[in-house]
């Protein structure tokens, strides 16, 4: 009667483990992982990159406000508005001068970012709670 268990080349191994099928399938699992490292750490930059841009946006337009008192959008994501609300952050008192909603005009999920007297960068999302953005 033949068995359906594979047969033993030397105490231990099978023929799965030794071979090339063995070296093609440690190749294409390191490749896998090696990608989705990869990708993984490719989102955290351009997450980073979206927010140092919308940080760059609401400053240099609250420089140009604080120049000339007028407003302006300097970035095709960027709707700028007068924002005077007060906010309360790990303790600390904000007072907002300049708004802005960072993202698509299309997209329903946009970014509200703000700005104080002090230069401060503050960011608020719908998922998370507000933070001041350092860079």
């Amino acid at each position: 009667m033949a068995t359906l268990a594979p047969k033993l080349l030397k105490e231990g191994t099978t023929r799965a483990t030794t071979g090339p099928w063995f070296l093609i399938l440690t190749t294409l699992l390191a490749l896998a992982s090696g990608l989705c490292l990869l990708l993984c750490l490719h989102a955290k930059t351009m997450r980073r990159a979206y927010r140092l841009t919308a940080h760059n946006a609401i400053q240099r337009a609250f420089e140009y406000y604080s120049t000339t008192g007028t407003i302006t959008n300097f970035h095709e994501l960027a709707t700028v508005f007068i924002f005077t609300n007060h906010y309360v952050i790990k303790g600390r008192d904000y007072q907002c001068v300049l708004g802005m909603w960072w993202g698509r005009p299309t997209n329903t999920k946009r970014d509200l970012i703000a700005i104080t007297a002090e230069g401060v960068v503050l960011w608020f999302e719908t998922t998370n709670k507000p933070q001041v953005l350092r860079f």
